[in-house]
């Protein structure tokens, strides 16, 4: 399976994102990994099987996710009826809210959103990955 993973580099996400990553590839799959700082080139998702999107959840009670990956996500091409899993750190306040924003915001892009995750560690993204 071709998977495209995206994330933001605020927070905890990036090293979640590398040990989901790690799992995903230990599991046979193929991973293409973008961030914000690839801003600005053409990113489409008609060759990946499987679109996954990751944000802390950001703001003092928590309930948003990151600014840079929403500007990001709106550049991103051919996201109708793509398959996805969004993720997210866990937090005290605001979790489920960020998250529930992050999944309105894939699918108001076309997205199909069939999983979502937030981590506590990344032990629990690696082990996520090796089931994907």
């Amino acid at each position: 399976m071709k998977i495209l993973l995206i994330y933001s580099r605020e927070g905890k996400i990036e090293g979640y994102a590398q040990s989901l990553r790690q799992g995903i590839e230990a599991a046979g799959h193929q991973v293409t990994v973008k961030t914000p700082d690839n801003a600005g080139q053409v990113i489409t998702c008609h060759s990946y099987d499987l679109l996954i999107v990751g944000s802390p959840i950001v703001g003092i009670f928590g309930g948003k996710f990151a600014e840079d990956l929403k500007v990001f996500l709106s550049e991103v091409k051919r996201t109708e009826g793509q398959e996805a899993i969004a993720f997210t750190d866990r937090k005290v306040l605001g979790t489920d809210k960020g998250l529930r924003l992050l999944m309105e915001m894939m699918e108001s892009r076309g997205c199909i959103v069939k999983d979502f995750r937030a981590f506590r560690s990344s032990k629990e993204s690696l082990e996520f990955g090796q089931q994907i």
